[in-house]
């Protein structure tokens, strides 16, 4: 098993996240590059961290 960690650096999530799946992955895992703080988001609405890293 191989892990790949990539900083999106404003590219599109969900394309990436999609492209991964298309190239095989099981997985995909986001979490934030730096320690910036992310507060509780609105019912359907999904929140990223300002520096995401997949």
């Amino acid at each position: 098993m191989h892990a790949v960690i990539l900083d999106l650096n404003g590219l599109d999530v969900e394309a990436v996240e999609a492209a991964c799946f298309e190239m095989g992955a099981y997985s995909v895992v986001l979490t934030a590059q730096r320690d910036d703080a992310i507060f509780e988001s609105k019912p359907g609405e999904i929140r990223l961290w300002p520096a995401t890293r997949l």
